[in-house]
Parts: C-alpha cells; sequence; structure tokens
C-alpha cells in the first residue's frame, strides 16, 4: 500500500449521496444497550474463537446486503420519522434522520444572525449542503444547487497573509465589504470567484463560487449570514454531528466496532460540526489509531488483538456504509493487512507514523 496523506478539507470534498446517509441511520436506529459487547480482558483474548458471533455475522451482512442496493432502497414509513440523539427537548436535532420516503438537505432560508459570531451560513433557499467539515484546523463547507457551488471556509488567522498573496497571483483585487468587515474579491474565471474576508477573532473567511456569474456571485455573498454555534447547527441538515448531538451520535457510531480496552466515546477526535462521511471516517479512524498504538507498544497479545481488531474492521458498521464514498474505508483495511505482515507494500518494515498518516483523523 502506497500512504498518502489526504486534508481534511479533501476529504469533505468526496461526494455525499442520499442513500449513504439512510444506511447511517439504519445502522444508528439500534438503541446502545442491545449491542454486542466484546471483552478484551487477557483471558478473553486467549479464548476468544476467530470466528465472529451469529448476530454480529447476521449484522455484518445485513449492512452488506444494504449497501448493494443503496440505489432503490427508501426509509420505511414509520408512524415517528424522527429519532432524536440529543438528551431532553431542548437538543439540537438528530444525526442521520429518517424522512417519511425520501432523505434531504435542502436548505431553508433562516439563519439567526449573530454579528460577531464565529461561523457563518448560506441564508438562501434552494440549495443543499454537501459536505461540512470541521477539524482543530478550520472548517469548510459546500453548498450546491444544480451546477453552482458556494465554498465556505474558515482558516487560522495566522495564515490570512499567505492565503492573500496566493491570490494575488490572479492580480490586484478588488475591495469590498463583507458583513462589516474589509474583504478582496478576484476572478479565477468569468465563472469562479473568492474573496477573503479579513481576520476576526482567531479565524479568517473565504467564500468561492463556482458556476455563476459575477452578479450572482455578489448577491449570493450578501445572503451569507453570520452567526453562533447554536445557530451554525440549526441551519444545518439533521443528519450532521454538531456539538451538540456529538455524545450520543459517537456512541452509536461505536455500534459494532472493536474498541481496545478503556476506550470511550471521549477518545474520539470528533469536534465541532461534520458530516455523515466525516463523523463515520474519524470515529473510526479514532479507534485505529488507538489499535495501532497497541500493536506498536504492546505485548505478544496486544499485538495479535489489534491485527484481530483490524480484520474485524471490514464488518464494521460504520466503514461498510461509507465504503462507496471514496476510498478512507480501503485505505483503513488496507493498514490492517500491514499490521498482520509489519511489511508495506513494497515489501519494506512498516512505519507506525506511515500507519498513523493512513488512518488517523
Amino acid at each position: 500500500m502506497t500512504i498518502r496523506t489526504i486534508t481534511d478539507h479533501q476529504v469533505a470534498a468526496l461526494p455525499i449521496h442520499d442513500g449513504r446517509a439512510e444506511l447511517l441511520e439504519e445502522i444508528m436506529k439500534t438503541p446502545v444497550d442491545q449491542v454486542d459487547h466484546i471483552d478484551h480482558s487477557s483471558r478473553a483474548r486467549a479464548s476468544r474463537p476467530r470466528t465472529r458471533t451469529w448476530t454480529a455475522i447476521a449484522a455484518a451482512a445485513a449492512v452488506a446486503a444494504t449497501v448493494g442496493g443503496l440505489a432503490t432502497w427508501n426509509a420505511p414509513h414509520e408512524e415517528q420519522t424522527r429519532t432524536s440523539y440529543g438528551d431532553g427537548p431542548q437538543q439540537h436535532g438528530a444525526p442521520y434522520v429518517v424522512h417519511d420516503n425520501h432523505y434531504s438537505k435542502q436548505l431553508t432560508s433562516a439563519v439567526r444572525s449573530v454579528p460577531g459570531g464565529a461561523y457563518f451560513a448560506l441564508g438562501a433557499s434552494g440549495w443543499s449542503l454537501a459536505n461540512v467539515d470541521e477539524s482543530a484546523t478550520g472548517l469548510g463547507l459546500t453548498y450546491v444547487r444544480g451546477d453552482e457551488e458556494l465554498e465556505l471556509d474558515l482558516y487560522a488567522a495566522d495564515e490570512y497573509q499567505t492565503y492573500v498573496q496566493d491570490r494575488e497571483d490572479l492580480g490586484a483585487g478588488t475591495s469590498l465589504s463583507m458583513l462589516g468587515q474589509d474583504a478582496t474579491r478576484w476572478a479565477y474565471s468569468a465563472d469562479d470567484h473568492t474573496l477573503i474576508r479579513t481576520p476576526q477573532g482567531d479565524r479568517f473567511l473565504e467564500v468561492r463560487g463556482t458556476g455563476m456569474d459575477e452578479s450572482a456571485y455578489l448577491k449570493l455573498v450578501n445572503q451569507i449570514v453570520q452567526t453562533d454555534a447554536r445557530g451554525f447547527a440549526d441551519s444545518l441538515p439533521t443528519d450532521v454531528v454538531t456539538p451538540y448531538n456529538r455524545e450520543r451520535a459517537v456512541r452509536h457510531l461505536l455500534r459494532g466496532v472493536d474498541t481496545p480496552p478503556g476506550f470511550t466515546s471521549a477518545d474520539v477526535r470528533l469536534q465541532g460540526f461534520n458530516d455523515a462521511y466525516q463523523s463515520a471516517a474519524k470515529v473510526a479512524g479514532s479507534v485505529g489509531c488507538a489499535w495501532v498504538e497497541v500493536w506498536a507498544g504492546g505485548t505478544r497479545a496486544d499485538h495479535r488483538a489489534a491485527v484481530e481488531a483490524f480484520e474485524s474492521s471490514r464488518s464494521w458498521p460504520l466503514l461498510v456504509a461509507i465504503a462507496d464514498e471514496g476510498g478512507y474505508s480501503s485505505g483503513f483495511w488496507d493498514v490492517g493487512a500491514e499490521l498482520r505482515t509489519g511489511l508495506d507494500d513494497r515489501g519494506d518494515p512498516v512505519k507506525v507514523s506511515d500507519l498513523r498518516s493512513a488512518i488517523c483523523s
């Protein structure tokens, strides 16, 4: 396997399809207390059979069958079509919600304005959210409408001059005001425009629009709303994991996942706002990276347990669910093969740093 480092925003640009979100809802519908739990004690490792339990096999088969039928599968009509993973009636909506017969990420135009807030959202109707991905280094989200696309990216304030200098390769920019602060706009082409707003707090905003002329782009920019975390959460489709539903969502995404001893939802590197694909990849990556550490520094029994965990990962529901959406799942499974042999695809001893760069979120 050739290890390639992929940035968060590159992963975020992978296509998002309605079927996958519906499938993840099915995965997450089973209550946490009905999930098989795995004993990771030394005694259990010594006696644990190589085959999975009937329940796990049946669950994996059901997931595989569903993946194969994504093109035609529709969520069944249920008397209650919305499942909340928050605690209490005031919590923000649920990740991976089943609607009556159609999963929709189309937005309404209502976004609560909070001047000076740390987030920005599009307040125009008729657009859909393609992806959202937040990490310690920033946030990226993409809205789409037909062939038009609008990207909003928040970057660290100390990178502002670097980004401006890069855009100045396009020529002198045009100055304008956006939400009470100075900004500069450039054109890549007649239907591809971007602007960078001066930093506010520890981040700055870039807005890029493609598939539209300058007039349409500027009209859309004027419909971007500055808001706070709660207002941003309320503007997003209900399959997005937010700070308000994170704990419940992570526990559900960990269903059927073989975790190292002592691993909990607090060990998952998932913060801020993340769409279905990003959430599944980051939860799986946190677990996989923990197993790599066990493999690298543990006893022979720990080494064997890590290899077995990666072998079982081919039936982890969250990885199966996103296997057809880009390369994360296949890359994760390739790491399992390297752990088993101790060799990379060139036949050289595998480096733990390469394993981390391949799957750690």
